[in-house]
């Protein structure tokens, strides 16, 4: 056995491949075949721009109370690589992991992998040897050539559409949610948990004879907004009342219905009570999406940490960050803690928080994709505020992340939020940061 830290693994895979994305299944599906093991457990397949994440911790909470014993692969992670792999909720133990690497590199022997699809690979062999009664698959990037897809599903939900990685998936929500679609499969179920769904996700499910549960059709959602629970019922008046998730955002409500609609599809082979599935959303806690720690700072400031980077998710966010700050009477200042990945629409994404955000702390992201603090500077105040004459001196630059957070610090008060948000890169890098100190 090849003697290598996590790190190490980490460092190595990155070398495997020229680029760091490849949209093709053959390499990925014949690395898989080479083990031979056979998925018998049901699969529950994740695609869509926001809401991927979210759905996946709502479906392992619930199949957990249930009694299942589950196994996700989801990414990336915010602080250690084993979070991608978890077992019943807990991220897989390193003896595993490492045991995982060096099997994965002996079946891949001269096939270049990149590193998603090794990772890919990795999860499957380490879930299959846990023996798990479930298994829920994030797809990262679209759908049809993504590397989870190289297994059949037994239900595909489809989450909120978006217009994001425009250079991979295209530049319209019809074109993406083709791609996306790629994860339905024939004769096969899928849900589509988009309010707004695109037409080529039925076109799709169409095309596949798969059956189709769509909002507002297959499945209904009663929202009391006085009390913030809800309701859900299907076409067949099965309903599921007094319902409460315990995460912040009214678009966590569409998740959470679609993420039913799916546990309704698997009855007959994974049966869950309503309790379960009650139980299950009041539970759920989801780190660095829209997560406060409310006076957690030294100086009593109140922390939001949110993954969110594209114009769909920052409009959540803002409500979120609206909604607290008429609670808290609109007192203290927002300070922004924010970095970004090159490859995103970063002016769309902030020019929504211009209007609640005080104070800037910009932070410089490394490698290839990361962004600069200056130039996202630039960005700021060039283009987005070319007429605020006071817009330069709300703005700092920083090298690194953790500098920028304890810029912001020293600026702060116990009636202040710190918005903390841009990238997994930023929320990873603070709560790491933070579990230090």
């Amino acid at each position: 056995m090849i003697d290598r830290s996590i790190d190490e693994w980490l460092d190595y895979i990155q070398t495997l491949h020229v680029r760091s994305i490849e949209m093709d299944l053959q390499r990925v599906a014949a690395v898989w075949e080479r083990f031979e093991m056979d998925i018998t457990m049901p699969v529950i397949t994740v695609a869509g721009t926001n809401g991927k994440g979210s759905s996946v911790a709502m479906l392992d909470a619930i199949y957990r109370e249930a009694g299942y014993r589950t196994g996700a692969y989801t990414s990336p992670h915010l602080v250690h690589y084993n979070e991608r792999i978890c077992i019943e909720g807990q991220a897989i133990d390193d003896a595993s992991l490492l045991a995982g690497f060096a099997a994965v590199e002996d079946k891949r022997a001269d096939i270049p992998l990149t590193f998603f699809e090794f990772g890919t690979v990795l999860a499957l062999y380490c879930l299959c040897q846990k023996n798990v009664d479930v298994l829920l698959l994030e797809v990262g990037l679209g759908g049809r050539l993504d590397a989870t897809n190289i297994v059949d599903n037994d239900v595909a939900l489809i989450t909120s559409i978006s217009v994001d990685h425009t250079a991979w998936l295209g530049d319209n929500r019809e074109v993406i949610a083709a791609e996306k679609a790629g994860i339905i499969k024939p004769q096969g179920q899928v849900v589509c948990a988009d309010p707004r769904p695109p037409k080529a996700i039925a076109h799709r499910a169409k095309q596949q004879q798969a059956t189709l549960w769509q909002r507002d059709s297959e499945y209904f959602v009663d929202v009391d907004s006085s009390s913030k629970r809800f309701s859900w019922r299907n076409a067949a008046d099965l309903n599921y009342r007094d319902l409460q998730l315990n995460l912040p955002g009214t678009h966590q409500v569409d998740n959470a219905a679609g993420v039913i609609a799916v546990v309704e599809c698997l009855q007959a082979t994974l049966p869950v009570q309503a309790e379960a599935i009650k139980a299950g959303l009041n539970k759920i806690t989801i780190v660095g999406r829209q997560q406060w720690l409310t006076n957690a700072a030294s100086s009593g400031a109140h922390l939001l940490f949110d993954v969110s980077h594209n114009d769909d998710s920052i409009a959540q966010l803002l409500d979120t960050l609206v909604s607290k700050r008429a609670i808290m009477k609109d007192k203290g200042r927002v300070h922004a803690v924010f970095g970004a990945l090159s490859d995103k629409d970063i002016a769309a994404a902030i020019a929504q928080l211009l209007p609640v955000v005080d104070a800037w702390h910009l932070a410089s992201i490394g490698g290839e994709r990361g962004q600069s603090a200056t130039e996202l500077k630039q960005l700021l105040m060039s283009d987005l505020c070319p007429h605020e004459a006071t817009a330069l001196a709300k703005a700092e630059t920083y090298s690194e992340i953790k500098q920028a957070y304890e810029g912001a610090l020293l600026e702060t008060n116990s009636n202040d939020i710190v918005l903390i948000f841009g990238s997994f890169h930023v929320v990873g890098d603070i709560i790491a940061h933070l579990q230090q100190s």
